[in-house]
């Protein structure tokens, strides 16, 4: 077999190639711009005043199980945490003030500060002392942690990596079909023709 060398500066059939390699590439490894990155977030030990500590407690583990749940944010416990909730428990009687701030633990930047009141309800199995703090705590991770809207069906990422695999497709079959000649193989192989 010998080889001959030719220009392949009038060539189309490489500078296609080259570019759905790297169209298939790019669609393939996806973008790492494109992944929503979830926050980490911490609870901190909830202060109580004129209320028994147990409910305070009761308060921090329905937050915990109810970010865990959430799904829009992880959970993690020590210093890692991107993001800190800081809840204060009072009450009165039935009437419990809650006041919670989101805060970026980075400069401790407050992003959120509520203020409000929730009625407790004690069960008489309830040795905890949860009462109405658990459903609360549901109600406040939905209310820190919005959920978004589902996208559309023409903003998911499969339907766009359907798009580029029929193009690539599509892109191939054209300059496999430009390109082919129908002369018998004479043994030469030309450079323009890899």
């Amino acid at each position: 077999m010998r080889m001959q060398t030719t220009s392949s500066t009038g060539s189309p059939g490489c500078s296609t190639v080259s570019g759905v390699v790297l169209l298939a590439a790019a669609v393939l490894g996806g973008c790492a711009h494109t992944a929503a990155q979830r926050p980490s977030v911490a609870v901190a030990v909830v202060e109580t005043m004129g209320v028994d500590g147990r409910q305070g407690a009761a308060l921090q583990r329905a937050m915990r199980r109810e970010l865990v749940r959430h799904g829009g944010v992880r959970f993690v416990r020590g210093k890692q945490a991107e993001l800190v909730v800081s809840m204060t428990l009072a009450g009165l009687g039935e009437v419990r003030l809650v006041r919670t701030r989101l805060v970026r633990s980075g400069d401790g930047m407050v992003l959120k500060d509520l203020q409000e009141t929730v009625r407790h309800e004690p069960r008489a199995n309830d040795r905890r002392g949860a009462g109405g703090l658990s459903r609360y705590a549901r109600e406040l991770a939905d209310r820190l942690f919005p959920r978004r809207a589902p996208a559309p069906w023409y903003r998911t990422w499969w339907v766009w990596t359907a798009a580029a695999a029929g193009v690539v497709g599509g892109t191939v079959g054209v300059v496999f079909a430009a390109t082919r000649r129908d002369e018998p193989d004479s043994g030469v192989v030309r450079l323009g023709d890899l």
